[in-house]
């Protein structure tokens, strides 16, 4: 909330609930409620760019999270042969967002979307389903199978979420050459916490000549990223070395009783 003007939130909340637009003090709503009355405030109508036809607006809602208005202008697109179509409501099934949750139905709809063109972003979520065995039967060799299909399709989320699963060894077999390489992916394409992972890698000799320099070279990656524990590690591993070259006096240990 840090783009946030403060005067024209406070200005609009106050808008909202003066002109009684909720009948529950502000204090007595938890954030969830409190948002849900925000969006059926008729002061926060959707507004969406000019010259866009009824899918695209759809599109441009369900990406907005204006979800039931998007549940009503993509309705009669389904089934109609759109990928992002299906694996918008694939997502709202998922997640009971907009719609009823129902695995079973977000089930149907990835694989709409998949089958239609092999949507990256499907084959990650249709990959949880797979691992949580929820709307199909748990099947962790499957899921992996559509992680890397996403993967290979350029979707950052599942390239490091790939890396990790061949760096934890949890549901494959442990490799950290796939590991680092899928992380490395990652990190390619801006995945945040891919090079604080890959840092971890060289400070503990995993699948790489152990290294603190370039440990901590990747933490600072990680760093300059937005990732605190990139930022922490920079802090911890520097002043490990420090006192290791004799830069820095070690500090004293202190013990409490």
């Amino acid at each position: 909330m840090k783009n946030i003007n403060r005067k024209s939130l406070f200005l609009t909340l106050g808008m909202v609930f003066f002109m009684g637009c909720a009948s529950t003090p502000i204090k007595d709503l938890k954030p969830s409620e409190f948002i849900n009355k925000m969006s059926e405030s008729k002061y926060l109508q959707m507004k969406t760019p000019e010259g866009l036809n009824q899918l695209e607006t759809g599109l441009w809602a369900y990406k907005h999270y204006y979800l039931d208005k998007a549940v009503t202008l993509l309705t009669p697109y389904k089934n109609k042969g759109n990928a992002e179509v299906e694996h918008a409501f694939g997502f709202m099934y998922h997640n009971g967002k907009g719609l009823p949750q129902d695995f079973k139905k977000a089930v149907k709809h990835y694989k709409e979307a998949i089958k239609i063109n092999n949507y990256p972003t499907s084959l990650n979520n249709l990959s949880i389903l797979y691992r949580n065995g929820q709307g199909v039967s748990r099947d962790v060799g499957k899921s992996v199978e559509l992680l890397t299909q996403a993967a290979k399709g350029g979707y950052v989320n599942a390239q490091f979420s790939l890396g990790k699963v061949y760096f934890i060894g949890e549901d494959a077999s442990e490799d950290y050459g796939m590991a680092y390489y899928w992380l490395q992916q990652a990190y390619h394409n801006g995945h945040v916490r891919a090079p604080y992972t890959i840092g971890q890698m060289y400070e503990r000799g995993y699948g790489v000549e152990q290294s603190q320099e370039k440990a901590l070279e990747w933490y600072k990656k990680a760093a300059k990223l937005g990732s605190e524990f990139g930022a922490g590690a920079v802090r911890r591993l520097q002043y490990q070395m420090d006192v290791k070259s004799g830069k820095r006096e070690k500090l004293p240990t202190v013990i409490i009783r």
